[in-house]
């Protein structure tokens, strides 16, 4: 019994000691971890947040740019178009239609239904290419 205690009162000390130590090295341990995957979210997020400004000044807005002027020019061409074409309808059946193949045939019949009365006969194209010429 005396033997326990000896080694409870003389070896008590160090255990305590060498457990603080090593839960000191475990926490260093983990801190630097931790640390080092901050480190790398912080240069994540800055790289995105960099590509995606890339991505909006050199894709989006030139893109958008294009889409304005094609945009102007779609609205141009309508303008051209004789007041009979119901330009409405032209799209909705063109757009709407869920057959490939049924579409064109339909935007077609509606089209050139409207164009009987006027001198174009291949489409509001050639409408356009006349009324640009005179």
């Amino acid at each position: 019994m005396s033997v326990c205690v000896c080694l409870q009162e003389v070896g008590g000390g160090h255990l305590t000691g060498g457990l603080v130590a090593l839960t000191d090295v475990f926490t260093n341990g983990v801190n630097s971890v931790y640390q080092s995957a901050l480190t790398m979210h912080i240069v994540a997020l800055a790289l995105c947040v960099s590509l995606g400004i890339m991505f909006i000044l050199f894709v989006q807005r030139p893109a958008s740019r294009a889409v304005i002027a094609e945009s102007r020019r779609v609205a141009q061409l309508f303008s051209c178009l004789p007041s009979e074409i119901d330009v409405e309808g032209f799209l909705a059946s063109t757009l709407m239609a869920q057959d490939g193949s049924a579409a064109p045939a339909v935007a077609k019949d509606a089209l050139s239904g409207a164009l009987d009365g006027h001198k174009s006969t291949t489409g509001a194209s050639a409408h356009y290419a006349s009324k640009k010429v005179k």
